[in-house]
């Protein structure tokens, strides 16, 4: 095998639920990998009977190779035996997980697949409750992958006590393809979006699953003392989860319905962040969101919690502002320092776009990734 790895096979595995920052790492990296002569093929999983899932219809749209594999949900042994024999026919060298599923199948039938490594990368985890099947899903994760060839974590802050049965384990942050986002940026928004755009300002912007761990129910706590300054602000998420119907209904219950907007899965999130005002991350727990990496590159304004690879990411606060805590107060004298503007403000959002495009390149990433790919191999 050569150094660079020309001509190398690697299955990239998902179940994928939306297309969020892990799926657009996949689709950045797998897009960049072809372009350095490596073979790489998407195998997206679903249960029977799904519909194309948002990431199997972009990578479809950005021409990268796809495989659609549907089966049974839960700890499927069967059927992932089929995926492991699939990818030997096919030359398959390498396997590459993101996510629950693939990383506990794979890592329990590492023992069959003796001619094929084995990697896997860890998106972040959440913060599950006891008991819950999360927190099962996270302990199997954690035991399965004790098999696997080489580890990889996408923030440095995920790093724990690695014990004596880990495998070799590599930081690896998630990377921008900053020509493909900005040229996104650039797509028409619809003309309810351009209204909404019209009536409010600011325009606040949070991205991601609608899940208790992204903090948007303290977003929306905050919109009463943020409209008594700010009259026609708006809150704009984009994206969908369980806590959906919670938010709406706390948005009701503050009186801030008129001004707070579920966007649902959208594909033109760089058009929206370019358009608003600046992007609201109040998380309780992250990795390195590919959405904080937008805003940057998209010279967008940033409040975000300090949680994560967040605070490195922006420098310690020159690249964006960094909440103190998420109570309603603390949202409302950030937002407000942002409308205010001023060469401060200017100033994070150039060192921003520099940071991003020296640092957080797909480019950097790939050779990372390579790096680990010829660790495994050898």
């Amino acid at each position: 095998m050569s150094p660079d790895l020309k001509g190398l096979k690697v299955l990239h595995l998902i179940d994928s639920g939306g297309l969020y920052g892990a799926e657009k790492m996949l689709l950045s990296l797998v897009k960049e990998q072809i372009s350095k002569g490596l073979k790489p093929m998407i195998l997206s999983a679903g249960e029977p009977d799904t519909d194309e899932k948002p990431l199997e219809r972009e990578a479809r749209r950005l021409q990268l190779p796809i495989t659609i594999w549907r089966m049974k949900p839960g700890l499927n042994l069967r059927e992932a035996r089929k995926i492991c024999c699939w990818a030997a026919t096919q030359g398959f060298l390498l396997l590459h997980s993101h996510g629950y599923k693939f990383n506990i199948l794979m890592g329990i039938l590492r023992g069959v697949m003796r001619d094929v490594r084995f990697v896997v990368t860890k998106h972040g985890y959440v913060h599950a409750p006891f008991p819950s099947r999360t927190l099962a899903y996270q302990w199997l994760d954690k035991f399965a992958t004790i098999s696997a060839d080489h580890r990889v974590l996408v923030g440095s802050r995920m790093i724990v006590s690695r014990g004596s049965f880990s495998p070799p384990t590599t930081v690896i942050h998630n990377g921008l393809d900053v020509d493909s986002v900005l040229r996104d940026s650039e797509t028409q928004l619809q003309a309810d979006d351009i209204k909404v755009l019209s009536n409010h300002h600011p325009v606040m912007m949070g991205v991601g699953r609608l899940a208790t761990e992204k903090g948007f129910d303290k977003i929306i706590k905050a919109m009463p003392l943020i409209r008594e300054k700010q009259n026609r602000a708006a809150l704009v998420l984009i994206g969908e989860g369980y806590q959906k119907d919670a938010l709406v209904k706390l948005a009701q219950e503050l009186g801030v319905s008129d001004c707070v907007y579920f966007m649902g899965y959208r594909s033109d999130v760089a058009a929206w962040l370019r358009s608003a005002d600046m992007l609201l991350m109040p998380s309780l727990t992250e990795g390195l969101p590919i959405s904080l990496l937008e805003s940057m590159i998209l010279q967008t304004p940033i409040i975000a919690t300090q949680v994560g690879d967040i605070p490195e990411v922006l420098g310690g606060g020159h690249g964006g502002r960094l909440l103190k805590d998420t109570t309603a107060f603390e949202l409302f004298s950030q937002v407000e320092k942002v409308c205010e503007g001023g060469a401060d403000i200017m100033e994070m959002i150039r060192w921003s776009f520099e940071r991003v495009k020296r640092d957080f390149s797909v480019s950097v990433m790939e050779q990372k990734y390579r790096s680990v790919y010829l660790k495994a191999l050898s």
